[in-house]
C-alpha cells in the first residue's frame, strides 16, 4: 500500500464502499499526513471518514458518530480546546483514538502531566514493547512492535492517575501508550499510520473493530 501526504487543508468526506455501515469523525489537527490515517480507515470498507478542522467541529455533531479520531499536529495541548470539549461532551462508550498530539490531550484530561523533552524524537524509529496485547485495540500485534516517532512532549508516567492505564512503553521506557481504564478511550504518542509502524494498519482495524462492536450493542438495543 502506497501513502500520500495531502497538503491542502479543508473540510473532506472521502468517498467510501457500498459496505460502508459506521461513520467516524477524524479531528484534523492541521497534520501533513491526516490523509494517511483516512486512507487506512476508508479502505476497510467499514466505515465513512468526515474529516473536519479541529477547531470548526460543533459539539452538537459528535453524537452522530460511531467513533471519534483525534489526529497528530504541530500545536501544543490547549487545556480549553475543542478536543478537550469533545471529550467532556461525548457519551462514556465512545470510542476515542488521539495519536500524537490527540494522545497528549487524552492523558492530560484525565489528569496526567506533560513534559517538554530535551531533544525532537522526529522522523525517528523505536521499539516499543506493548503491555496490554489483550486489550482489543493491539488484538493480533507482537509484544514488540516498530514504530516511527514525531513529538518533543511525553506523558509523564509517573503522573498517570487511576483513571489510566499503561499500555506501551518504548525500549528507552517512555509511555506509549494508554487507555482509559472503563472508557474505549485510547491514546498513542507514535504515528500508526507512518512507514515506520508497520503494525500500524492493524491497530487502527482493531480500533473500527471497538466501534462496530459499540454499534451492533446499540443496535440491538434500539
Amino acid at each position: 500500500m502506497i501513502y500520500v501526504s495531502y497538503q491542502k487543508r479543508c473540510n473532506f468526506t472521502v468517498p467510501i464502499k457500498k459496505s460502508v455501515h459506521m461513520k467516524v469523525l477524524l479531528a484534523d489537527n492541521h497534520d501533513s499526513f491526516v490523509y494517511n490515517i483516512v486512507q487506512i480507515l476508508r479502505e476497510s470498507g467499514k466505515a465513512e471518514v468526515d474529516v473536519v478542522l479541529t477547531d470548526q467541529i460543533s459539539l452538537d455533531i459528535v453524537k452522530n458518530y460511531d467513533a471519534i479520531v483525534f489526529s497528530p499536529g504541530p500545536d501544543i495541548v490547549d487545556p480549553g480546546g475543542k478536543m478537550t470539549a469533545i471529550l467532556a461532551h461525548v457519551e462514556d462508550d465512545m470510542p476515542v483514538l488521539g495519536i500524537c498530539l490527540g494522545y497528549d490531550v487524552i492523558a492530560q484530561y484525565f489528569g496526567a502531566k506533560l513534559n517538554n523533552l530535551n531533544m525532537n524524537y522526529h522522523g525517528m524509529k523505536r521499539k516499543v514493547h506493548i503491555l496490554e496485547n489483550s486489550d482489543p485495540l493491539f488484538s493480533g500485534l507482537p509484544l514488540s512492535i516498530d514504530v516511527g516517532l514525531y513529538h518533543s512532549w511525553e506523558v509523564d508516567k509517573k503522573s498517570l492517575t487511576p483513571q489510566l492505564i499503561r499500555c506501551a512503553v518504548s525500549e528507552d521506557r517512555v509511555l506509549m501508550a494508554v487507555r482509559h481504564v472503563d472508557r474505549p478511550v485510547y491514546g498513542v504518542q507514535f504515528h500508526p499510520e507512518s512507514i515506520m509502524t508497520p503494525q500500524g494498519e492493524k491497530l487502527l482495524l482493531n480500533f473500527l473493530k471497538i466501534a462496530e462492536k459499540r454499534r451492533a450493542s446499540l443496535s440491538q438495543l434500539s
